[in-house]
């Protein structure tokens, strides 16, 4: 498979949608999650978590779009808590037509790009 450039928001692995860290009842936390129940879940685009019995891992497919779904103030808020923003190129994933899913193990390169997005 070919390596590909994606987009993962993180903090110590942990996305923000799956985070013990994000206080869920903060307006800004509110406010993207609202936005997102837009966003289908993987599985509602056909993406198989439990692909080859490995653990598969959520991110956005480009700079563009974490920008199309997220505000700067709030990626700045989430960057308060700890996370940060990372283009990861993977050789291992499945793509929807709204996000990827890749693993971990597959991580080709990790770059932080936090300082694109506050």
């Amino acid at each position: 498979m070919e390596a590909l450039k994606i987009v993962r928001i993180e903090y110590l692995g942990v996305g923000i949608f799956c985070s013990p860290n994000v206080h869920c009842m903060h307006p800004i936390v509110r406010e993207v999650y609202n936005r997102h129940n837009d966003f289908p879940n993987p599985m509602n685009e056909g993406l198989n978590l439990w692909k080859d019995n490995k653990e598969w891992f959520c991110a956005y497919k480009t700079v563009e779009q974490v920008q199309q779904w997220l505000r700067k103030v709030e990626i700045q808020y989430f960057t308060t808590l700890g996370f940060r923003v990372y283009l990861l190129t993977v050789n291992e994933y499945q793509m929807g037509d709204y996000q990827v899913i890749f693993t971990k193990d597959s991580i080709v390169s990790k770059e932080d790009v936090t300082s694109l997005f506050v």
